[in-house]
């Protein structure tokens, strides 16, 4: 019998456009996962919460400042439950290879499309920021609700 891999958790993923030099790092913590598109001199130019780890709060992270070290233990944010949607699962983040990314051309260049076992999870576009991901239920200052439409 085996014992069930670890999930995945405190590491970054590098996927690479060799076309254009633009790379998406996926990073996932103890919290939540992100999504960052670098430019071809990595610089990030989007970026995208695509879940959490850890239940959504009712009430955003971000709102209270009043303590500014306190403020940044509680990055990365969660997303509040009130911007995330409830009515569709992701299996677990458990190894490297359930994470793919597609790469399309588009008006400000390389367009990056994150899925999870083949399933659109994200979209980063240069310069849009939020990006977009399944999970969004609304707009909000993480991530954009995603249009599963092409890239």
């Amino acid at each position: 019998m085996h014992d069930a891999p670890p999930v995945l958790l405190d590491a970054a993923l590098r996927f690479a456009d060799p076309g254009t030099g633009c790379a998406v790092v996926v990073e996932q913590c103890a919290k939540a996962c992100y999504a960052y598109l670098h430019d071809p001199q990595g610089r990030i130019c989007a970026d995208a919460w695509l879940w959490n780890v850890l239940a959504a709060p009712a009430e955003p992270e971000w709102h209270d400042r009043s303590d500014k070290a306190a403020w940044l233990s509680r990055t990365p944010f969660l997303n509040p439950r009130h911007l995330v949607r409830d009515d569709v699962a992701l299996p677990p983040l458990i190894r490297a290879g359930q994470l793919r990314v597609t790469w399309s051309a588009g008006p400000g260049g390389a367009c990056a499309s994150i899925l999870l076992d083949g399933r659109l999870v994200g979209r980063l576009r240069p310069n849009e920021t939020p990006g977009a991901a399944l999970l969004a239920r609304a707009d909000g200052p993480l991530a954009r609700r995603l249009d599963p439409g092409p890239a």
